[in-house]
């Protein structure tokens, strides 16, 4: 989803920022920077400002207008403190990230930050699908435009991060076909068992289905499977002892 996601900048005027802004987006999996008007930005301050995120530096794009550079874009969220009746509806900071991340998922989408010390005007709200307000203290709401986008950006980051830590932990089951060795080795130890003496084999045959619906209830992960035949294997060698 990161992929699907630019960062664009609208008439930045400080190439430290920009380099600041290139290695934040870098930290968090986006290398999308898309600026509008920049001053001279491929500078020697800003190279040492972006650290190891020069390549996000050397490709940014440079656009002359807003609707240039979101022209590929479905949906557009604007970071802006500015509210107003004639401007595009304000969203829920909590929940604005997982709408970005689930719009990204099917299109790209477009984070906008404006100038440094005047942000996005009117004209470059309207443009915007939603607007999001980063919560500050009143006492001194407006941040750097380096740490905003940062802020913006980990907030995405960490969403996806946390999914992807839930899927870790989440068991992998293993297919039938991989199931089919460890019913197979249970007949066998049954038939060594001697289970075929007691009524033909159909206790057997009972015991094999029930482990079998068991096996498909719970779902076997890939050690688990490696401990059953571990375990049929200690028993097979134990007979054969014996």
């Amino acid at each position: 989803m990161l992929k699907n996601i630019s960062v664009v900048l609208v008439e930045s005027q400080g190439d430290e920022n920009i380099g600041m802004i290139a290695r934040a987006i870098k930290n968090c999996g986006i290398f999308d920077l898309r600026l509008i008007n920049p001053v001279m930005f491929k500078t020697r301050n800003a190279y040492k400002w972006a650290c190891n995120a020069t390549d996000v530096l050397d490709n940014a794009c440079v656009k002359t207008s807003l609707d240039d550079a979101i022209s590929d874009i479905s949906y557009v969220v604007g970071f802006s403190r500015r509210k107003g009746k004639r401007r595009p509806p304000v969203g829920e900071y909590k929940r604005a990230f997982a709408k970005i991340l689930a719009r990204a998922k099917k299109g790209r989408v477009a984070i906008v930050f404006g100038r440094e010390d005047d942000g996005l005007n009117t004209k470059e709200l309207r443009q915007c699908d939603e607007i999001i307000t980063i919560p500050t203290s009143p006492a001194y709401p407006s941040l750097n435009l380096a740490q905003a986008v940062m802020l913006t950006c980990h907030e995405l980051f960490k969403i996806l991060k946390k999914e992807d830590d839930v899927d870790d932990q989440r068991p992998v089951f293993v297919s039938k076909k991989e199931i089919a060795p460890v019913l197979s080795d249970l007949n066998n130890t049954l038939i060594l068992l001697d289970y075929d003496d007691k009524d033909k084999g159909k206790l057997r045959g009972k015991i094999i289905k029930s482990f079998s619906g068991l096996f498909g209830r719970s779902g076997l992960r890939h050690k688990d499977v490696n401990m059953f035949l571990g375990l049929f294997s200690r028993i097979k060698q134990i007979v054969n002892k014996g």
